[in-house]
């Protein structure tokens, strides 16, 4: 588990976004409007679209590309149409520098289990398969083969 120092990387304002690379990895670095501080694979699972050109939404950043959403805490999607999370790192400040642990956070390599927070749909798995069908909570009505 090896810490890289990013020289000068520590200078992100509030509520900005910035891409740094750290050995061969694209790492997103992202400052709330309150000062918290994330690091976050540079790279959307849905499309393989940097994530740091999207904007911020409270601790979430949205893809520039459709729009997903992930949690820059834990890096799972809260709103398709990414269904995989992409891993974050742990991250401080050291004066003007940052320290990245590119070692993933144990929350971002875990899948999320049936549909995704926040979604106006419901995915059933079906024989781990995914998804097979979608499930309307306004109409309670099953569709098969509809295109998410």
């Amino acid at each position: 588990m090896a810490v890289e120092r990013v020289v000068g990387a520590a200078r992100l304002g509030s509520g900005e976004v910035v891409r740094v690379t750290v050995g061969d990895t694209p790492v997103c670095v992202a400052r709330t409007v309150d000062g918290r501080l994330f690091a976050i694979r540079d790279t959307c699972s849905h499309r393989n679209v940097s994530l740091s050109q999207g904007r911020l939404r409270g601790a979430a950043i949205v893809c520039p590309l459709h729009e997903a959403v992930f949690d820059l805490a834990t890096g799972r999607p809260t709103r398709r149409p990414a269904t995989e999370p992409v891993p974050t790192y742990h991250v401080t400040e050291d004066g003007d520098d940052l320290l990245i642990t590119l070692a993933a956070q144990p929350d971002s390599a875990r899948r999320p289990d049936v549909g995704v927070p926040g979604d106006r749909t419901l995915l059933a798995k079906i024989r781990d398969c995914w998804p097979l069908a979608i499930i309307s909570r306004r109409t309670g009505k099953r569709q098969i083969g509809q295109r998410l």
